[in-house]
């Protein structure tokens, strides 16, 4: 499951002008599906989504400075911190909830 497709893309867009549309992912339907079927991951599944909510943000509020990060600028390296921070953080929920979904698949479905 790559979650890191829509926001990859958002990414490309918005800091290197490429052209196209961000389509929803997977994502929403997994959401929508685990809330409903699995609500033991709900806190899980909420987490990775602030985080995807979180790491968005600072692509669209600072695509500009993206664009053209220059870290020998002081005013980039807390944005560039920020933005690294945010990207960390939504790739370790996401990976927390996959590790999770993996060791309920292996209990339940063997």
């Amino acid at each position: 499951m790559n979650t890191t497709i829509g926001i990859q893309r958002l990414y490309e867009i918005n800091v290197h002008g490429k052209t196209g549309e961000v389509s929803p992912t997977p994502f929403a339907k997994i959401e929508a599906i685990g809330h409903i079927y699995f609500p033991q991951f709900d806190a899980l599944v909420d987490n990775f989504a602030d985080a995807g909510i979180d790491y968005q943000k600072l692509i669209l509020s600072n695509a500009p400075i993206l664009r053209q990060l220059d870290l020998s600028k002081e005013s980039h390296v807390p944005i560039h911190a920020d933005f690294m921070e945010a990207k960390a953080d939504y790739l370790r929920c996401g990976n927390i909830l996959l590790d999770e979904l993996k060791a309920y698949a292996k209990r339940e479905f063997q």
